[in-house]
């Protein structure tokens, strides 16, 4: 009777599956056209189809940006209770709704928090623009279903949107002005994870591939507006510190550091050659080199594939940026199109440092993840030596005051005269000063008239 009741069920459900493939030839048309309609039929009726701070081509408000994700989050629940209320045999289906948490998602999560905390006690208008960041949350985890439950009929609630809307942000983090943007860039983030995939992993860093895509059209399109935050990134004194040290929390425990070391290695050569390339102890790239290029489901699983992918994706980022810095664009988006670039070449770089490392015995064993602290030790000493060549001092340079100025920078101490020298701002300039960091805020906290970090006599404060 089982065997029976057996067979009749694998009958039926074989019956179904012409219908099954069917829908889903026509599952990801569908479900674009779902999640872009609100934002393009929006974008498409006002005079101008985008924006930036600088540009307010759209005039976008948090109640539109509202509307399009209850809109988008209605459809979602809709769906789940549609797949909820269908009859199911008996046994054979698990419910609609499930809830699985990795470590893999939640560590990330985890770290960028810290670093946007970090970053709102220096940039002003941080907090301002945090819930724009809740809505793209919400949007990201709506389209996640409507993904999950148009696939498999379930939903599996994982934190897996919250990284990615997490990192998009740290990159190209956009005003409400121009919300179509960001909710296209983490929609294309999502859709790029869930259906260009090889061998059962997605291709692409999701978060890179969506703000690569924003970036592509904008290089194509210059009117959008680049909504460059690297400057604002880096207001902090010790951004790049403070982003290293949270990157060990993932380097110590997956070696995937080779990556980043690798990235580092092929910017420093390019600028060696006398081109005009990206620092990878700038802020804004160091994040890039430790949270982009080390998701370990698009990279080389080898210790040497994840080099050479590495020395690929450095070499991309400075090439590119000294090509669009020569025809006058911004090199804003070079440090983040590389990336999906090395994602696409990363099956040809596995079979190449397969065949490396069978010439190269030596390499391999250099390169074996018994050593990943001593990669680790490499990584930490390059960028110790961008800092210590005058990296942090350019974050003083007389073009970056006004920035100052209007942003307040705490502890930052200007002259008179508008200048703001090292001697008098050794927390900025000085690299691994964490320790006079801490005591600053202690001081603030305890009393903030006293100002302990306001500089020497003879200077005043932006304040």
């Amino acid at each position: 009777m089982l065997t029976r009741h057996g067979t009749a069920v694998t009958a039926r459900t074989s019956a179904l599956v012409p219908a099954r493939r069917r829908a889903l030839r026509i599952g990801p048309l569908a479900l674009v056209a779902s999640a872009c309609f609100p934002t393009a039929g929006w974008a498409l009726a006002t005079d101008d189809h985008a924006g930036s701070d600088a540009m307010t081509a759209l005039h976008g408000t948090y109640a539109q940006l509202i509307l399009a994700t209850l809109s988008l989050a209605a459809v979602a629940a809709l769906s789940l209770v549609y797949h909820a209320s269908r009859p199911r045999n008996q046994g054979l289906s698990a419910p609609v709704l499930g809830l699985h948490l990795k470590i893999t998602h939640m560590l990330p999560a985890a770290i960028q928090v810290a670093i946007y905390g970090y970053w709102a006690l220096y940039w002003r208008q941080l907090p301002s623009l945090l819930p724009m960041i809740g809505l793209q949350l919400v949007w990201a985890f709506a389209l996640d279903a409507l993904l999950a439950v148009w696939r498999t009929g379930r939903w599996v609630v994982r934190a897996g949107p919250v990284p990615i809307v997490l990192s998009a942000n740290l990159v190209a983090l956009f005003a409400p002005v121009s919300w179509p943007l960001a909710i296209a860039m983490i929609s294309l983030a999502l859709l790029s994870r869930d259906f260009i995939r090889h061998q059962g992993k997605h291709v692409f860093n999701p978060s890179a591939f969506g703000v690569s895509a924003i970036g592509l059209l904008n290089l194509i399109w210059p009117s959008l507006g680049y909504s460059d935050r690297a400057h604002q990134f880096d207001l902090a004194p010790s951004m790049t510190e403070v982003v290293v040290l949270l990157a060990l929390i993932v380097q110590l425990r997956l070696p995937v550091v080779l990556s980043t070391l690798g990235a580092g290695l092929a910017l420093n050569t390019l600028a060696l050659m006398g081109l005009h390339v990206l620092s990878p102890s700038w802020a804004p790239v160091t994040l890039i080199l430790l949270l982009f290029l080390t998701d370990p489901a698009t990279i080389p699983r080898s210790p040497l594939g994840r080099l050479l992918f590495g020395l690929l994706a450095g070499a991309l980022m400075g090439l590119i940026g000294h090509g669009l810095e020569t025809l006058n664009y911004s090199d804003f988006y070079a440090k983040v199109v590389a990336v999906p670039l090395a994602n696409l070449a990363s099956p040809a770089l596995e079979r190449c440092a397969a065949g490396l490392t069978v010439r190269l015995p030596r390499l391999q064993r250099a390169l074996s993840p018994r050593l990943n602290r001593v990669h680790i030790a490499l990584w930490l000493a390059l960028v110790a030596m961008g800092l210590s060549d005058g990296v942090k001092a350019e974050r003083l340079a007389p073009r970056r005051v006004a920035m100052h100025r209007e942003n307040r920078t705490p502890f930052l101490v200007v002259t008179p005269a508008g200048r703001t020298p090292c001697r008098a701002n050794p927390l900025y300039c000085q690299p691994l000063r964490l320790d006079l960091e801490l005591g600053c805020w202690a001081a603030e906290l305890v009393d903030a008239s006293a100002r302990r970090c306001a500089g020497p006599p003879g200077l005043r404060g932006l304040d």
